[in-house]
């Protein structure tokens, strides 16, 4: 049976799998998060696993200046709104760090 998302086990997957990644690269995640600038995440559906990484991003990256947030057409504002809140709730690593959440195709075009 397939992990649901409550289980904590897809966070986990995600975060390692970044990692790894990153270390394949040659670059350490913690190396890799201080020194990001800017992030730009397209087609959030507004999972638990979403906002742990966006959570795990914001707390870690001390130069973050921006982060995209694009979500899923397939969500209502409501939906996308209560993603969004969650999010500004999340203590930041940087002063500079600005969330920029676009929540449809009519808030992309403004």
């Amino acid at each position: 049976m397939w992990p649901s998302a409550d289980s904590g086990l897809l966070q986990i997957e995600v975060i390692d799998s970044l990692q790894l990644l990153l270390e394949a690269e040659g670059v350490p995640a913690a190396s890799f998060f201080q020194c990001l600038e800017e992030l730009c995440m397209n087609g959030c559906q507004g999972t638990q696993v979403e906002l742990d990484l966006v959570r795990w991003v914001i707390t870690s990256s001390r130069r973050l200046r921006r982060m995209y947030i694009k979500m899923a057409d397939i969500l209502d504002s409501r939906e996308g709104f209560k993603f969004l809140k969650e999010v500004t709730r999340y203590k930041r690593a940087s002063t500079e760090a600005e969330v920029i959440c676009v929540l449809n195709e009519e808030d992309e075009a403004s």
